[in-house]
Parts: structure tokens; sequence; C-alpha cells
């Protein structure tokens, strides 16, 4: 199965500014929550059962909402550490 990831409004301006390194590593990841966005990151501490977050590298960290009935994945933060 794989996962469709929409991303809310703020996230997605980040995600256009990443830098070429960090583009590449957000890439990267964003293929594995496609495939596997349960094992892609960890659960938040104190979070909801849900909300994800995962490093891209050295780059920056995403949260993330798995929404297993609509099979898709929310990125509702991204962090860049640049």
């Amino acid at each position: 199965m794989s996962y469709g990831v929409e991303y809310h409004v703020e996230a997605e301006e980040i995600r256009r500014t990443l830098p070429a390194a960090a583009r590449r590593a957000w890439s990267e990841l964003e293929r594995r929550l496609r495939v596997e966005p349960w094992e892609a990151g960890a659960r938040m501490s104190g979070g909801l059962k849900d909300t994800l977050e995962a490093a891209f590298a050295a780059h920056g960290f995403a949260t993330y909402i798995v929404q297993d009935q609509r099979v898709m994945v929310s990125v509702i933060n991204l962090v860049w550490i640049g």
C-alpha cells in the first residue's frame, strides 16, 4: 500500500525553501513516509498515537499524522535546522 503525502500550508512553505542538500534528504524521508510511515519516525513523547516525528538527515525534522483510514500522511510541521 502506498500512502499519499499532503502538507499543512506552513510546512509546504518551508519545504519550498529548503536548500538542495536538505531537499534531497527530505525527498528520501518523503519516500519512506509513502511506504512505511509508522516505521519512518517515532511517536512524539506524550503525543497522540498517530502523531510522529522523523529527522531528515542532519537537516531538520518533520511532524506528521498518519491517517490509515485515508491512506494519507499529513505533514503538519517542518523544521529546517540549516
